[in-house]
């Protein structure tokens, strides 16, 4: 999804990234997006992207979620987004 794409409905290009994040609209059209993609590289069912979260913030060294060389930190992961998985019908595994 573009910036034009967003600022095509009731968004402006400028809107607040924290409230794009939070519109299940957004999250919707995100996912569609996303799963269109797959659909045209052929993927399976089983590979296909089922659930997301739109997070405002980046993972950073500083957060705790990324190593001094940019790997992630699963367990500070699993942690961070622990309450998230209770949303999707199935859990989300890392």
């Amino acid at each position: 999804m573009t910036r034009r794409a967003i600022s095509g409905g009731p968004y402006p290009a400028a809107a607040d990234f924290r409230a794009l994040c939070a519109d299940p609209e957004v999250n919707k059209q995100v996912l569609a997006s996303m799963q269109a993609v797959g659909a045209e590289a052929n993927l399976k069912g089983f590979e296909q992207v089922k659930a997301i979260h739109l997070h405002p913030e980046p993972f950073t060294v500083d957060n705790g979620l990324f190593t001094p060389t940019f790997k992630l930190k699963r367990p500070q992961a699993r942690t961070a987004f622990k309450v998230r998985h209770v949303h999707y019908e199935k859990p989300v595994t890392f």
